[in-house]
């Protein structure tokens, strides 16, 4: 007899980053031990919290929670700012994006994504943009292609 797994019940919020890291720290580690490369280089995740405080009391931070049944399982940090090229245009920037291995696959992306896209468009942001490592990129490339995000730049990165 095939046992019924709890349902998830997904569900998102704009909260503040110092309210929340402490919560979210174990989803983190585990972000980091699935698919960080500066692991490979033996760069220990030691976020900078205070510079994220800074922000969120400037105003240029985002943070947005994915929770299940209250819980934290996925997050989206980003950074609001100006384009140095084109100052009257406000852009959101992903920082960081994961999403726990037991939420993929619940719809638990495009309902981030939208949520994302929501709170730029109310903060006045002209464009977002969503980061995604090259060989992580089918998890994620086919839904932001299916949510109407094109390819805007690709980049390189050499470890020293």
């Amino acid at each position: 007899m095939k046992k019924n797994r709890p349902k998830l019940l997904l569900t998102t919020h704009v909260e503040k980053f110092s309210n929340c890291y402490l919560e979210m720290q174990a989803l983190n580690r585990d972000h980091y031990n699935e698919i960080s490369e500066h692991k490979k280089h033996n760069i220990n995740l030691e976020p900078d919290y205070d510079r994220y405080f800074k922000l969120e009391k400037e105003g240029g931070l985002l943070y947005i929670t994915l929770r299940n049944h209250g819980k934290i399982v996925g997050y989206y940090i980003g950074f609001i700012q100006t384009d140095l090229h084109y100052k009257n245009c406000l852009r959101l920037f992903q920082d960081i994006l994961f999403i726990s291995l037991k939420a993929r696959g619940q719809n638990a992306f495009p309902l981030l994504t939208n949520a994302v896209e929501c709170e730029a468009k109310r903060r006045g942001c002209k464009r977002t943009t969503f980061g995604v490592k090259e060989k992580h990129k089918l998890h994620l490339q086919k839904q932001l292609l299916d949510l109407n995000y094109e390819p805007f730049e690709i980049h390189f990165c050499k470890w020293f």
